[in-house]
C-alpha cells in the first residue's frame, strides 16, 4: 500500500493532503510531517483525507494521537474526510474529545480560526 502526502496553505492554515492508503505502513510519515509542521508554528492544522483510498484502524489512532499531541500544545486539528464510514470511527473513538472532522476544506479552515462552520 502506498500513500503520498503533500503541504500547503490552506486559508493561511498549514494543511496536509494525503493522497491514496493511509495504513500502519504510511502513518509514521503522517505523524512525521505533521510533528514538523506543528514545531515550526502555531498547533493549528488541518490533514485532507478526502483522495484517501482506503484507511486502516490504525489510520483512525494515529489522527487521535496527532489530536491529542496537537491539544496538549494549545492547538487544534480539523480532518476533512468525505467518507461517511471513516468519519464514523474517528467520531466513535472512546476518548475524551476526538479530532474535529469537517466535509470540506472551507469548514476546517473556519472552525481554526474560530469562526462558525457548518458541518
Amino acid at each position: 500500500m502506498h500513500c503520498s502526502f503533500s503541504v500547503a496553505q490552506y486559508d493561511e492554515l498549514p494543511i496536509i493532503y494525503a493522497h491514496g492508503d493511509l495504513d500502519m505502513a504510511t502513518c509514521p510519515e503522517l505523524g512525521d510531517l505533521a510533528t514538523t509542521l506543528i514545531d515550526q508554528a502555531q498547533p493549528r492544522l488541518i490533514v485532507d483525507v478526502l483522495d484517501v483510498a482506503y484507511t486502516e484502524a490504525s489510520a483512525i489512532d494515529a489522527l487521535v494521537e496527532l489530536h491529542n499531541k496537537i491539544e496538549s500544545r494549545g492547538g487544534k486539528l480539523a480532518v476533512v474526510c468525505g467518507d461517511l464510514q471513516v468519519k464514523r470511527l474517528i467520531e466513535s473513538v472512546q476518548v475524551d474529545r476526538e479530532p474535529a472532522v469537517f466535509d470540506d476544506r472551507d469548514s476546517a479552515a473556519a472552525y481554526l480560526s474560530g469562526l462558525p462552520a457548518a458541518n
